[in-house]
């Protein structure tokens, strides 16, 4: 396995894969440029140095120079950054300038060193200039030491804040290859393995120089990087790290083992792999992971469009069923890694019960909306930490903890849930993964998370109050029509006992009593079963003659005074329906007509064909309707102009009935004229059977 290859190769892709970064980013100010540029001459030398790995070949030309080169470009750079952050500037300008001066000279000394006696240098033949080469090499860790030094002591505090693990990384690249150098000298030459390691080196600094990258505003770019890839990066570096070490582990207990090496080699990887796999899906330590990050390097403690998007998705994917409410405890826990939790909510009385919980029990105990700890919730809207209440008495106003709170599962956290800047309810929040300290941006995130899920609780319990309404409205609606259809039979079986006094010893009046008692019974029968909550069986279709229809609408309402007039053209009328329901709605319509005229008025009833349908007119010269009566107001139910005496529904009814035999109700009005319904049904004939 060539190590040295793998490592430069690693170095070379760091470097290049940040300096892209910046690149494409630059913000066009000098300190971004000089550290762009140091990290892509830094690239080129870690590949130009694999190269010269997997070739074996450390006399490469190329990789001298750019080993000179290399280090004068991290040169500028840490000289711009004293001259911009030094809290002495005016006094060591001069100092600066010679140093700036110094150094480049000296540069220029080791690359016209380096090309003048190349001959020597590439073989390395000559003991006295191999050892001139080395010192010379040598001095240039030595002066990157000596200015990250006075960049530490001189620059002003927050610069030195933001800087140091950009010292960091550099300072041990120069301290390697100081160490590297001196070696070098001693021995007369690269030690090969100290060779190899060097790019390893530099794959460790890279992290540490983006820190500081992240850290000044005028290096960073503007490419952000969520503290979810990092995590899972450094966690995927971390596994292949891991497996690398325990494969060379397992390899020498196979070496080394002995007869048994095999078997223990076996046993070492199982129990390797076990442990990685707790590790890696372990809760609590990616919650300490994470806080770790946000804590050490990144300004804020969250990454809020990270969580703003979990608690949305969160609640957007909350089933609409009691278990959407956990969804909303879940999505607020997770903030603050919590293992459970409860919502307490005040809705149809004063108290709060708690209506949900996640991974806990509920309670059954109602919180009385006076007591301390509401009272302290709704006027200062405070997150309170239940582990904190007894070491800062004044600032939760002396609060008691109420005894209730015991049944609780180790509370930690209550939040208050504000809906339209009303106090709603709360959330306990318990258990929490690792401990934690809760500072004031954690309050705020709280706080904040904490007014979303409340106005997702009060759209739940909003749409819970509308769906009972619905349900009420259906029921009632429900309820009209079977009062319209009982009114209806309650007007045929009046009108039945009012002409019985006069036609009782007719017998053509008997059986149409008869028939009329026998519909009413039916027409019952069908109001009984929708009361028990089952739908009316459909009454059987058969093919009408709407002339018989038409007779026996008009022998039922013949006892009113209107006069009523009948047009029958020529021809054959039939339709299929249900004969009781169609003679209903007709009836419906010659009543109307007959109550919009005076005792003198007329109504006329015509059947005609047109194509395929039907047309039924029913016309009066009654009152008539404004177009926008008709247009608003006639088949709107339960919208009536008949005061108690009427439902709103007749009309609405009809139509829809002649709508579900593929027909419609048009009608034709004006005011002080008259009034046209024009019913048009589908013909019957055998060959649309």
């Amino acid at each position: 396995m060539n190590l040295a290859l793998i490592g430069y190769t690693g170095a070379s892709l760091a470097y290049g894969l940040f300096a892209l970064l910046l690149l494409v980013s630059w913000r066009k100010t000098m300190q971004g440029g000089l550290l762009t540029i140091a990290l892509l001459i830094s690239a080129l030398w870690a590949g130009v140095a694999a190269q010269v790995a997997y070739q074996e070949d450390l006399q490469s030309i190329v990789y001298q120079l750019l080993e000179v080169l290399h280090y004068a470009a991290w040169f500028l750079f840490l000289l711009k950054l004293f001259e911009q952050g030094s809290q002495k500037l005016v006094e060591i300008h001069p100092l600066l300038n010679t140093a700036q001066y110094s150094l480049l000279a000296y540069i220029l000394l080791t690359l016209v060193v380096f090309l003048t006696n190349i001959e020597h240098l590439v073989g390395f033949d000559d003991e006295s200039t191999t050892s001139l080469a080395f010192t010379l090499l040598l001095f240039l860790p030595i002066s990157g030491l000596v200015l990250i030094e006075q960049l530490i002591r001189n620059v002003d505090k927050q610069q030195r804040w933001a800087s140091k693990f950009l010292f960091f990384g550099i300072g041990s690249i120069f301290i390697y290859d100081f160490f590297l150098y001196s070696h070098a000298i001693m021995f007369n030459g690269l030690d090969p393995y100290l060779w190899q390691i060097r790019g390893y080196v530099s794959i460790v600094a890279v992290p540490l120089i983006a820190i500081s990258v992240a850290r000044n505003q005028d290096w960073s770019p503007e490419v952000y990087v969520s503290r979810d890839v990092v995590l899972h990066s450094t966690t995927i570096v971390g596994v292949g790290l891991y497996l690398i070490l325990m494969s060379l582990a397992g390899f020498y207990i196979n070496e080394y083992g002995g007869s048994w090496g095999a078997f223990f080699q076996i046993i070492f990887l199982s129990l390797s792999l076990l442990l990685l796999t707790v590790v890696v899906f372990s809760r609590q330590l990616r919650a300490k992971y994470r806080v770790f990050l946000g804590k050490h390097f990144y300004k804020n403690k969250y990454d809020y469009r990270f969580e703003w998007l979990r608690l949305t998705q969160g609640l957007s994917s909350g089933e609409q069923t009691q278990g959407r409410f956990e969804f909303a405890i879940n999505a607020l826990a997770a903030i603050v890694n919590c293992r459970s939790g409860g919502l307490w909510v005040s809705e149809h009385t004063k108290n709060l019960r708690n209506i949900s919980a996640w991974s806990t029990a509920l309670i059954d105990q109602e919180i009385p909306r006076d007591c301390a700890m509401i009272r302290l919730l709704e006027e200062k809207a405070y997150v309170v930490n239940v582990h904190d209440v007894a070491h800062h008495s004044p600032e939760y106003e002396g609060l008691e903890l109420p005894g209730w709170l015991n049944q609780f599962d180790d509370p930690w956290l209550i939040v208050p849930l504000f809906a339209s800047s009303t106090f709603m309810g709360f959330i306990i929040l318990s258990k929490p993964l690792i401990k934690r300290e809760i500072n004031w941006e954690d309050r705020d995130l709280l706080k904040v998370a904490a007014k979303q899920i409340a106005n997702y609780i009060e759209i739940q319990l909003a749409s819970d109050a509308l769906g009972e309404a619905k349900q009420f409205e259906a029921f009632n609606r429900l309820s009209a029509f079977m009062v319209h259809d009982l009114k209806n039979i309650s007007s045929e079986l009046r009108l039945l006992w009012k002409n019985g006094e006069r036609y009782r010893d007719d017998l053509e009046f008997i059986e149409d009593a008869f028939e009329t008692i026998h519909h009413a019974a039916n027409e019952i029968d069908r109001v009984v079963k929708q009361l028990k909550g089952r739908h009316a069986e459909s009454g059987v279709k058969q093919v009408i003659d709407l002339v018989d229809v038409v007779h026996s609408v008009i022998d039922k309402v013949k006892a009113r005074p209107q006069v009523i007039s009948q047009t029958l053209h020529p021809g054959v009328y039939r339709v299929e329906c249900e004969l009781a329901r169609l003679v209903v709605v007709l009836k419906h319509l010659v009543d109307n007509a007959q109550e919009a005229t005076n005792k003198e008025g007329l109504v006329q009833i015509i059947l005609s064909r047109e194509g395929d349908d039907n047309i039924l007119m029913i016309q009066d010269n009654g009152a008539g309707m404004s177009a926008d009566f008709i247009r608003e107001r006639l088949f709107k139910p339960f919208d009536t102009t008949k005061g108690n005496a009427g439902m709103g529904i007749g009309m609405y009814e009809s139509r829809d009935f002649v709508r579900g035999l593929h027909g419609d109700i048009s009608v034709v009005s004006e005011e002080g004229i008259g009034t046209k319904m024009i019913v048009r049904l589908p013909h019957y004939s055998s060959s649309t059977s």
